[in-house]
């Protein structure tokens, strides 16, 4: 398989948080057609924040006006310019969640949808995280709610249906994988 040839990009619209392109390829000899794409500005974080003790998530609760519902995800958003990955994830933890972590461990890049979107996130485990404030993330525009779940309560969630988007699903499967292997080197320790 070859990749097609790029000749057109055109932005179609933009705005301070996304830009949608419209680009014009070539697949094999004369075959054109106009492929159109969100372009993020920004690349996002995502952090699941971890309590060993219960084994369980703080989630949060927001609407998501695209898809006319209130959902459950985690604290995450755009990496602003001057920020790391990882002060941006603590940042967002702690104005979406009022929470703190002392350790964050990196679980790598993400991509949520690689057909229509261009983004590439970055997906942070927060260890232990502990609560220092009340969120700070209330406007108009968006309200945050945390609630802590445990995993078994979220791998019930995911099957009846209630967490379905790929920012939640994503990195939940890289904390699970994360997870299990925390277990098995604990077990090849005994």
């Amino acid at each position: 398989m070859r990749k097609p040839r790029s000749h057109v990009s055109q932005v179609a619209f933009e705005n301070e948080w996304v830009t949608v392109k419209v680009d014009t390829l070539t697949f094999g000899q004369n075959r054109q057609y106009s492929y159109s794409y969100v372009a993020k500005r920004h690349p996002g974080v995502m952090v699941v924040p971890y309590f060993t003790k219960n084994d369980s998530i703080l989630m949060t609760q927001q609407y998501r006006h695209p898809v006319h519902k209130i959902a459950l995800g985690f604290p995450g958003g755009a990496i602003e310019d001057g920020f790391t990955p990882e002060a941006a994830g603590r940042k967002e933890m702690l104005e979406e969640t009022g929470y703190q972590a002392k350790k964050l461990i990196d679980l790598g890049p993400f991509m949520p949808d690689i057909g229509i979107q261009s983004d590439i996130g970055r997906i942070f485990l927060a260890i232990d995280p502990v609560k220092v404030a009340e969120p700070t993330q209330n406007t108009d525009e968006e309200t945050t709610i945390p609630i802590i779940k445990t995993v078994n309560e979220i791998k019930q969630l995911i099957d009846d249906g209630q967490i379905r988007d790929g920012w939640s699903l994503g990195p939940l499967l890289l904390f699970l994988l994360w997870r299990e292997s925390q277990k098995l080197k604990v077990e090849s320790k005994k």
